[in-house]
């Protein structure tokens, strides 16, 4: 069985403990175990930039979920009634 990874040199993988720093491709090889290895670090610890959402993408869906998540308490506790009838005690 075998693998087929879009990676070339050159390219930007995320790495680090919160795969946020970037690390350019210079090197592809496997390790004694025969796992890929991109610069000599196992594959499997990065995240490949150019497979990843666009940031305006992720922010939009971001937003309409709080924007849905609002929206929905808000209905649920209201029950149907308006604001005026939970304003006055």
């Amino acid at each position: 069985m075998s693998i087929t990874l879009d990676i070339e040199k050159g390219d930007t993988l995320l790495g680090g403990r919160f795969k946020n720093h970037k690390i350019t491709v210079k090197d592809i090889g496997t390790d004694e175990l025969g796992q890929p290895t991109v610069n000599n670090m196992k594959l499997l610890s990065f995240r490949i930039a150019k497979k990843m959402p666009v940031k305006a993408e992720v922010k939009e869906a971001y937003v309409r979920g709080l924007t849905d998540r609002f929206t929905d308490m808000f209905n649920s506790n209201t029950k149907g009634g308006t604001y005026a009838d939970y304003d006055a005690r």
